[in-house]
C-alpha cells in the first residue's frame, strides 16, 4: 500500500497505520493479547524475548573487538536483542563483525551495557514505552564518543535512524552501506566463496522502510561462486516474511502461510536457498523447513579470503 499509495495521493500509508496503532493502545484498544508479553518482556527485561541479563555481554565476549564502555571507537556497532537471542544468531553477529573487521572498521560494542532500542514498543503502538528510554539511550550512545551507529537489525535500524535522529548528531547505518563503500573503495576483497544458488529476500525494514536495496546485491554478487536470484516479488515490492509487524506473535498461522507462500516462490525461481539480512527474517524462514536459510554475513564471511 506504501509503495502504491504514496506516489499518487502522497499518504505515507504505513505511518498512519502506526499512528492508529498508538491510538488504539492509548485508549485501552491494544495491544493485542499476544503482543503483551513482548512489551512486559521489554519493560521487565528490557528485551522482548523474555531473555534475562547477560545475554548482549555473552554473545560478543569472544569479537575481539572495542569495549565502547571502555575505550573510543570510530562505530559504535549497536547489536540489538534479535542477533545476541541465541547461539544460531550469534554465529550471524560473529560473522558480521567478521567482515566489519577485515574491512578495516574500527567497531566498539556496549556489551552488557547495550539498552533495547524498543523497535517493537514503536510497531506495537506503545510509543509511551519507546519514549521512556530514547532519551537516556541517546545519551549513553553520546558518552561514547563514536561519530557513527551501525545498526545491525533492520528493525534497531529504522527505530534509530528515523526516530532517535531527531535527537541526535549521530550517522545511522547498516553494515551492508558500509561494506559496499568499502568494496568500491577495494578496501575489501573476496576470493572464497561457495557454489551455492540462492534468492536474495527484501526484508521489510531493511528495503521499504530504510530503501536499502543495492548494497547488499552488490556484495554478494562480488563472493566467488555464488548465484544471486531474485524473487519474482522483490525490492519495494517484495512479499512480507510474516513475522514483522507483531504478526508472528498475535497471527501466528498468518504469519506461517505467509512464509510457506515466499518459500514457494523461491523454489519456483530455482532457488537451492535464501539468503536475507534480517534476524526475525531469517528465524521465520528458518521455523518454515523449506529451505536453508543465510544471513548475507555469513556468506561474505564465507567469501573473505583477503583483504588490501
Amino acid at each position: 500500500c506504501q509503495e502504491m499509495c504514496f506516489p499518487l495521493k502522497g499518504l505515507h500509508t504505513t505511518r498512519i497505520i502506526q499512528l492508529m496503532r498508538e491510538k488504539a493502545v492509548e485508549e485501552g484498544w491494544g495491544p493485542l493479547e499476544g503482543h503483551r508479553p513482548m512489551l512486559d518482556s521489554t519493560a521487565e527485561k528490557d528485551n522482548p524475548f523474555g531473555l534475562d541479563g547477560g545475554f548482549k555481554g555473552k554473545a560478543v565476549k569472544d569479537l575481539g573487538i572495542k569495549d565502547a564502555t571502555r575505550e573510543k571507537a570510530e562505530n559504535l556497532l549497536f547489536v540489538g536483542c534479535a542477533y545476541a537471542s541465541s547461539g544460531e544468531m550469534r554465529k550471524r553477529l560473529a560473522a558480521m563483525v567478521k567482515v566489519l573487521s577485515a574491512a578495516g572498521m574500527d567497531i566498539g560494542v556496549l556489551g552488557e551495557a547495550e539498552p533495547c532500542c524498543r523497535s517493537f514498543n514503536l510497531a506495537l503502538g506503545d510509543r509511551d514505552g519507546f519514549e521512556e528510554r530514547a532519551l537516556e539511550n541517546i545519551e549513553l550512545f553520546r558518552s561514547t564518543g563514536a561519530s557513527r551507529i551501525i545498526a545491525a537489525c533492520p528493525h534497531c535500524l529504522q527505530a534509530l535512524r528515523d526516530e532517535y535522529r531527531r535527537a541526535m548528531d549521530l550517522e545511522v547505518v547498516h553494515p551492508t552501506e558500509l561494506l559496499a563503500r568499502a568494496l568500491k573503495k577495494k578496501a575489501l576483497r573476496f576470493e572464497g566463496g561457495t557454489a551455492l544458488k540462492a534468492a536474495y529476500h527484501d526484508p521489510c525494514m531493511l528495503g521499504r522502510w530504510c530503501e536499502i536495496y543495492e548494497q547488499p546485491r552488490r556484495l554478494l554478487s562480488a563472493v566467488p561462486g555464488l548465484e544471486v536470484l531474485e524473487f519474482q516479488r522483490n525490492r519495494e515490492n517484495s512479499w512480507c516474511c510474516g513475522a514483522g509487524g507483531g504478526v508472528r506473535a498475535a497471527k501466528p498461522d498468518l504469519a506461517a502461510w505467509t512464509a510457506a507462500e515466499r518459500m514457494e516462490e523461491a523454489r519456483a525461481v530455482g532457488a537451492e536457498a535464501v539468503i536475507t539480512a534480517c534476524p526475525h527474517c531469517e528465524d521465520h524462514f528458518a521455523a518454515a523447513g523449506v529451505l536453508p536459510v543465510y544471513d548475507v554475513f555469513e556468506l561474505l564471511a564465507a567469501g573473505l579470503r583477503e583483504v588490501i
